[in-house]
């Protein structure tokens, strides 16, 4: 419970560090070429035992697939929102899945969950600041509000996109990121 706890904390202030770099205009890092699949399998070792307390089953498909490099510090950090998002929101049983594929030369990260989702009139403003949908959902849930908010700027500034997808049910969130070259040694 401590290391879950701490590991929480962590993910706050990079969110608020990042937050705070990014008001100030600084200039994003030089990309980190990363394996995104093995990115995938560090966050889902990180979650899982997140998810169990709750009762939360999450899938992870393509996380094998070979040759999807994107820029490792954004798409660890933009993937980790995502997840603490559905261990926050989804309630406690849900269901939930991570998809990684390749399309062109774009890396695609979908992350969906059947929890009651998103209400209509707080789907654009998820993306904003400090922004919280309002709904039992999220009552007592910890967070500052800036997780969407900056990984959508990081997802931007690594050339990419991020983006709440319509759904019937749930939440549905499409992370796309250019491929970008590996490095050998």
């Amino acid at each position: 419970l401590i290391r879950e706890e701490t590991s929480r904390l962590s993910r706050i202030v990079d969110n608020v560090l990042a937050f705070a770099r990014i008001e100030r205009g600084r200039e994003s890092q030089p990309c980190s070429p990363g394996d995104a699949g093995l990115v995938v399998g560090e966050l889902q070792e990180t979650f899982a035992p997140l998810f169990e307390r709750k009762s939360i089953v999450c899938t992870y498909d393509g996380s094998p697939v070979e040759g999807l490099w994107v820029d490792r510090d954004a798409f660890s950090q933009i993937l980790s929102n995502l997840l603490s998002n559905v261990e926050k929101y989804a309630g406690e049983g849900a269901r939930a899945r991570v998809t990684l594929s390749m399309q062109g030369n774009s890396v695609v990260t979908e992350v969906e969950d059947d929890g009651p989702g998103i209400p209509v009139d707080a789907r654009q403003r998820v993306f904003l600041p400090f922004e919280r949908a309002c709904s039992h959902v999220n009552e007592g849930a910890s967070g500052t509000g800036l997780g969407l908010a900056i990984s959508r700027e990081l997802a931007g500034r690594a050339g990419g996109t991020l983006d709440l997808v319509p759904t019937l049910g749930g939440a549905k969130f499409r992370l796309v990121l250019p491929s970008v070259e590996r490095r050998q040694g």
